[in-house]
């Protein structure tokens, strides 16, 4: 991630992100952490308030520690937000429209503030009608997964392909090309990629923990003198490489680790 925080309030972006803190900032989260923590400067935990509990989105838990009384006609709203945070919003319409809608706007930040506006002010009819007109383009988009799976490298267990995240539709459907290839590897790997250099890689598997596999590139980044970070959650995570590598070396690495059997 390689950002310098300034004094924030921050939800589902926990310390293992790779940013520098550069003044007192309030994490919400409910992967690496439930609750919330008041980090310092540099990073330094000054107060944390965590729960023994499991919670189906970030939204449900933020309403229960900060006591958040909701208006019932966004009971369906908030009910999209659960499914979708616990990756189950292919059991509901209106969360799976929702879903797919932010995916297609996830670049936009004046989205996050409309999303906003109309949540605070109930307008209902704004959130559905931004929510059809996104689907609809999102569906538009996916036309380019065949393109994205069919240049899938196969390195045992893994299937490697990638994308330009300067091209909005790649971008936009790379989380459903990568369950498309979960069906057929057990393990998935999504470099974005531009001239030639990588700069992220996105890891998921229906059955197996990536997180030895996100280590052990590390390892192997660092020991080849090139910075990054990374973490995630046991099937899903990430890798930031700001300086970027050579898709030619990256795919080197992928080869090493898959001789030592952690692939």
């Amino acid at each position: 991630m390689n950002a310098r925080i300034p004094r924030s309030i921050m939800v589902e972006l926990p310390p293992s992100r790779g940013y520098i803190v550069e003044a007192e900032t309030l994490i919400f989260d409910h992967h690496e952490f439930t609750g919330a923590k008041l980090i310092g400067r540099g990073g330094v935990e000054l107060a944390s308030y965590l729960v023994e509990a499991s919670y189906l989105s970030v939204s449900s838990m933020i309403r229960e520690i900060l006591e958040v009384k909701v208006p019932r006609e966004l009971d369906p709203i908030l009910l999209a937000a659960d499914l979708i945070d616990s990756g189950k919003s292919g059991e509901n319409e209106l969360a799976w429209k929702i879903h797919r809608a932010y995916f297609y706007h996830i670049e936009d930040q004046q989205m996050r503030k409309d999303l906003y506006t109309w949540i605070m002010n109930k307008e209902i009819d704004k959130i559905l009608k931004w929510t059809e007109e996104g689907f609809r383009r999102y569906e538009k988009s996916r036309e380019k997964i065949p393109e994205i799976i069919r240049r899938a490298q196969i390195i045992n267990s893994l299937a490697v392909s990638w994308i330009d995240p300067r091209t909005r539709e790649e971008k936009i459907v790379m989380r459903d090309a990568m369950l498309e290839l979960e069906k057929r590897q057990e393990i998935v790997l999504i470099l974005e990629i531009e001239d030639n250099m990588v700069r992220r890689a996105h890891i998921g598997s229906m059955s197996s923990i990536v997180k030895p596999i996100i280590d052990k590139i590390l390892e192997e980044l660092r020991r080849r003198n090139i910075v990054a970070s990374g973490g995630g959650r046991a099937n899903v995570g990430g890798i930031q490489i700001p300086e970027g590598i050579k898709l030619e070396e990256m795919i080197d690495i992928l080869k090493k680790i898959h001789r030592t059997n952690v692939i």
